[in-house]
């Protein structure tokens, strides 16, 4: 199913943002038999950072799971035979090829918890007391960045 993320307003001004469907009509009918009849339901920009924040999780998501098998990454195999897809494989004359496709297969792992630290950290006011040091966090978005194609 398809999502997106909606402003829900409540007539007292009270809101908050929740992720429903992609058809509108659908969600006001979810949002108000979630928070009440008295709630309007509107579509947040792509702009917004709890849009960008799905958009970044459903990519993150949507790489994984991978695992390792000696020098090649694939899709996690399933219970069912599902999966075992070949994502990559590191060229067996590179030395550690082991190691290093371990590495590259936790690689949607490490970018999801990267990205809920940096945006626990960014972007959720209670967290705002936590403290990592701005260069860290700089590094963090820039690597992020780089994993999504953003920048070189």
């Amino acid at each position: 199913m398809q999502t997106r993320i909606y402003l829900v307003t409540h007539s007292d001004g009270c809101w908050l943002k929740a992720e429903y469907t992609v058809d509108h009509a659908v969600a006001t009918r979810l949002a108000r038999a979630d928070y009440g009849d008295d709630v309007t339901v509107q579509p947040v920009p792509d702009t917004d950072a709890a849009a960008i924040k799905l958009a970044r999780t459903k990519t993150a998501m949507g790489l994984g799971p991978w695992e390792a098998c000696g020098n090649l990454i694939r899709t996690k195999r399933e219970a069912d035979g599902s999966g075992g897809f070949l994502i990559a494989e590191v060229p067996v004359n590179t030395g550690e090829t082991s190691v290093k496709a371990t590495a590259m297969a936790a690689a949607p792992e490490m970018y999801a918890a990267l990205f809920a630290i940096v945006w626990e950290l960014t972007e959720v006011p209670s967290s705002r007391d936590s403290y990592l040091p701005p260069p860290l966090v700089e590094k963090a978005e820039a690597a992020m960045a780089k994993a999504m194609g953003e920048q070189s």
